[in-house]
């Protein structure tokens, strides 16, 4: 064991590096681990293929998730109080990945 406290890890700190989310995948879907709430999730240098859906894991409720220059986005805004868990959450990217 290394020593990380994978807690102290995705903190947000200035002038440091932090871990913003952790990812697998199962065939074509992308599973993106977010530690705590966002409003807009940026996935830096991920080019999705046309038809994507998001979907948050124990949620019936599809998000928008949009191509924007390199990244992908998914707006979270739209989520009503307890539809998102305040911490860790992860969302499917359906046919994310070819």
């Amino acid at each position: 064991m290394a020593g990380y406290d994978v807690a102290q890890l995705v903190k947000r700190k200035q002038n440091e590096a932090y871990i913003e989310y952790f990812f697998t995948r199962k065939g074509h879907d992308l599973f993106c681990f977010v530690p705590s709430y966002v409003p807009e999730v940026r996935i830096q240098g991920l080019k999705i293929a046309a038809g994507t859906r998001a979907s948050i894991l124990g949620s019936n409720k599809t998000f928008v998730c949009t191509q924007t220059g390199s990244d992908c986005t998914i707006d979270l805004s739209r989520a009503m109080p307890g539809e998102i868990p305040e911490e860790l959450f992860v969302v499917k990217l359906s046919g994310a990945v070819k």
